[in-house]
């Protein structure tokens, strides 16, 4: 994950966070995996509590 933080007020906030990931899920469709992914970044407990920050996300399926 890479967060991006900027000086907001005179003090530092975060601004946003961008998850990546590179999957290879052998026997898995690819549109599932991806779902899969945005799945989970719905659902974490730490997005949750960061709902106040953008988050994104950057998935794809790792080729051999």
């Amino acid at each position: 994950a890479r967060v991006e933080m900027d000086k907001i007020d005179g003090h530092f906030a975060v601004v946003g966070i961008l998850l990546t990931l590179e999957a290879d899920v052998p026997g898995m469709a690819d549109a599932d995996v991806l779902a899969a992914a945005e799945k989970a970044k719905a659902n974490c407990p730490v997005s949750q509590a960061l709902k106040a920050v953008p988050i994104r996300l950057e998935a794809r399926v790792a080729t051999a």
